[in-house]
Formats: C-alpha cells, sequence, structure tokens
C-alpha cells in the first residue's frame, strides 16, 4: 500500500506550453490594437466632417441671392425698338432685389459678344467691334466704369448690353466672385471663387 506521502506529483512545463501562450499573448495584442486604431480613425473623422461641412457652406453662402429683370430697348435706351435691325437695340438688365452688390465682384457672358454700358448713355460704350466681348467685367471703362451706377449695383438700378448682331435670342448670364476684378483686365478673369447668381435669354 502506497502511504499519501509516497505520491509525487510532478508537471513539467514544455516548449509547446510556452509558444502557444506566447502566440495567444500575441494574438491578444493585435486585436487591441486594431481597436485602438478604428476608434481613433472614428473619433477623427467625427471631428474633421463637422468642420468641412460649415466651411464649405460657409463658401457657397457667400454668393448674394438677386433677382434681374430684363428688356429690350433702342439704341437710347427707349421702348420703340426694330428687332429686325441688327446693332441698333440694347439689352437692359435691372437689378430687382438683393444687393447692394460691389461692381468690382461682378461680370457678365452671353452666347453672343456684348459690350456694357450705363442708363445715362447707353450708347457711350459701343464705338467699335473690338469693344465687343464674350466675357465684360463690370468695371469695364477706360475713364471710370462703363455702366454709370457707382461704386455697387443697388436695386432698381439698370445696367445695358449691347450683343454683336440683334439683340434677340441672347443667352446672358451674370456672375459675383470673392475675388476683385478691377486689377484684371477688361473681360478677363482668372478661375477663382465665382458664382452664377441670374440668367436670363432674350
Amino acid at each position: 500500500m502506497v502511504s499519501p506521502e509516497q505520491v509525487f506529483y510532478s508537471y513539467t512545463i514544455t516548449p509547446s506550453v510556452i509558444r502557444s501562450s506566447t502566440n495567444r499573448e500575441r494574438g491578444a495584442s493585435s486585436v487591441i490594437g486594431v481597436i485602438l486604431l478604428v476608434g481613433i480613425v472614428i473619433v477623427l473623422i467625427g471631428a474633421i466632417t463637422p468642420f468641412v461641412m460649415n466651411l464649405a457652406g460657409e463658401t457657397q453662402a457667400k454668393a448674394p441671392t438677386v433677382s434681374v429683370d430684363h428688356r429690350i430697348t433702342n439704341s437710347t435706351g427707349g421702348t420703340d425698338y426694330d428687332t429686325s435691325t441688327d446693332g441698333d437695340n440694347l439689352v437692359a438688365v435691372t437689378l430687382e432685389s438683393g444687393g447692394p452688390l460691389e461692381i468690382d465682384q461682378l461680370y457678365v457672358t452671353a452666347s453672343k459678344e456684348i459690350d456694357i454700358g450705363s442708363a445715362e448713355d447707353p450708347g457711350r460704350a459701343y464705338e467699335s467691334e473690338e469693344s465687343l466681348s464674350d466675357r465684360e467685367a463690370f468695371t469695364e471703362g477706360t475713364d471710370g466704369p462703363q455702366i454709370g451706377i457707382g461704386e455697387t449695383w443697388q436695386a432698381g438700378e439698370t445696367i445695358y448690353l449691347n450683343p454683336e448682331g440683334n439683340a434677340t435670342d441672347t443667352d446672358v448670364s451674370i456672375y459675383w466672385t470673392s475675388k476683385s476684378l478691377r486689377a484684371q483686365e477688361a473681360g478677363e478673369v482668372s478661375p477663382g471663387d465665382s458664382y452664377e447668381i441670374a440668367s436670363f435669354e432674350t
């Protein structure tokens, strides 16, 4: 008979047991690392997204909201015009609401080459075909802006456009830009932050 004192229990730690334990620790560390990385990415996305959306919203909100009215007139701004006569008719564009708008932030484009003039003297700007272009700044003019409305375009004020040929069937768009056009050559606008604020067809 064997007494309890004669019973010896032994436990041998083999290399395979050590490797198994080490692999489990490494696996647990990898999982924890991935979880932390995912958490950091989520936090960053949450922090950056509102800032980006807010920035985009502010950029878009800079463009003013306006409405304009347009009509075809004769070369002196009168209503008795003949649409069959090329070159003698103008397009009068009146700012109905919105503004005032700084004129050095405005330009106009058209489906035909145009020139821009004023209500005081609608024919002032139309001396030669060389003055026509498909893009005209509101500050166009050698002795100051030809549109003759001051530094801003206010509700109720009218500018005149002289399209090449007949004034009818002309697509016109007015653009606002956050960059001043005053230092640029007439009719040339560098790429930048600009928005179409009005458009119409005569």
